[in-house]
């Protein structure tokens, strides 16, 4: 069974430097019903102006994947350590206590538009505190974070998988479930979602869609743009670290902002996406249109 949910009905906020759409309770937007999913516990959309950053803060027990859309972003930790991630390249962050990090959109002139994924973690692994990997032009498909690190993806310190999937026009793809529940974000452009049970239901740009009780669940691209899938599967365990971060999370939901915007407002292009403010959607250098994510047995 597929359950939609529209953009309209996401978190937004403009603070000026900062636009942001979020599909689950985050910052001033808050819904007791979507504080999360699984081991997903936030999924952003935001666009950074010029110049802005982010001021360093700390994070509760999550690994922070960073997916640039366009522009380039600079993360630095209390530690010393720092990374330039560039447009079509993603960033893991192994977010440690007691380490504050912060994020800068170094350009003066071109805005920052990234996807921003937080994932509970187990309090037993350590992996690498900063991963980067660069994402293929015109493979179709690519795993792009695991557990272990398997096929040269980022390692994740939850048992969770994360694929990457391009379509051409027309084409379709199909993803066998491990569990009885996923979701789906798109980011930018259209697609028909179906499941197990026949049922197909159509997703704009920052549409999402709740999958339950299917075997498998399945894309299909309609229009003549790129179309890229992430994809997240997610295994037994770690219910307890889970639980933890849930718990820390609720701490953090203070700030309040009554300002509500379209995402493009700060974009530099009239060709900008009116939802996502995404810039020459034709090119080759436009970025990922839906995030999938599939659960196995958590709660």
């Amino acid at each position: 069974m597929i359950t939609t949910r529209s953009a309209s009905a996401c978190g937004q906020a403009d603070f000026g430097w900062l636009q942001a759409r979020y599909s689950f309770s985050f910052g001033h937007y808050f819904d007791p019903k979507l504080m999360g999913y699984a081991s997903l516990r936030v999924l952003n959309q935001e666009v950074l102006a010029p110049g802005a950053s982010f001021q360093p803060r700390t994070y509760p027990q999550v690994d922070v994947l960073n997916i640039v859309l366009q522009g380039e972003a600079e993360y630095r930790d209390s530690e010393g350590n720092n990374v330039i991630v560039h447009e079509g390249e993603a960033l893991l962050l192994s977010t440690q206590q007691g380490v504050s990090y912060s994020e800068i959109n170094p350009s003066k002139e071109r805005p920052l538009t990234r996807m921003q994924l937080w994932l509970a973690t187990c309090p037993e692994r350590e992996n690498p505190r900063m991963q980067k990997i660069t994402l293929p032009d015109g493979q179709t498909s690519q795993l792009l974070a695991s557990p272990d690190g398997t096929e040269g993806s980022l390692q994740l310190r939850q048992q969770v998988w994360i694929h990457q999937v391009e379509l051409a026009p027309g084409e379709q793809h199909q993803l066998p479930l491990h569990g009885p529940r996923a979701y789906l974000q798109s980011i930018h452009g259209s697609l028909e979602a179906s499941s197990g049970q026949d049922q197909q239901e159509k997703l704009g740009c920052g549409d999402g869609a709740f999958c339950r009780k299917s075997s498998w669940f399945g894309c299909k691209r309609k229009r003549r743009r790129e179309h890229w899938l992430l994809i997240f599967r997610y295994k037994k365990g770690g219910q307890a670290a889970l639980k933890t971060a849930s718990l820390t999370y609720f701490k953090m939901v203070n700030a309040v902002v009554t300002c509500f915007t379209p995402l493009t407002r700060l974009a530099t292009s009239a060709a900008a996406c009116a939802s996502c403010g995404v810039t020459n959607p034709n090119k080759k250098t436009s970025p990922f249109s839906v995030v999938t994510l599939t659960f196995e047995d958590f709660t």
